[in-house]
């Protein structure tokens, strides 16, 4: 994945997706402004990790369905391709999806 992109997967930003729910997570999915990254299935409790491509600069959100609406996270951050970008998205049991910058990993 991004070997033709320019874009190394250390390099790519790295977003915690928390199902805090209890209801599982089946459609969602970590977007910049050039790339889609779906979020594999959660059970209630349940994360994972994705890594979105990112080429320059963009912003970074989380959107997709819960209990049938849409669903899509109130923060866009700003995100860059190297630096070592960490965040933590939250589904909580309103559907509410919370983003937030947790750090930057420097290597």
């Amino acid at each position: 994945m991004g070997g033709g992109t320019g874009c190394d997967r250390d390099d790519a930003p790295l977003v915690a997706v928390v199902n805090a729910s209890a209801q599982r997570l089946d459609d969602l999915w970590v977007r910049t402004e050039e790339d889609s990254v779906r979020v594999p299935t959660l059970a209630p409790g349940a994360s994972a990790e994705v890594r979105p491509r990112v080429r320059g600069a963009t912003r970074l959100s989380v959107a997709g369905t819960f209990a049938g609406r849409r669903v899509v996270s109130d923060e866009r951050d700003y995100v860059e391709r190297s630096g070592g970008y960490r965040f933590r998205a939250v589904v909580d049991s309103s559907g509410r999806i919370t983003l937030r910058f947790v750090r930057m990993d420097f290597r």
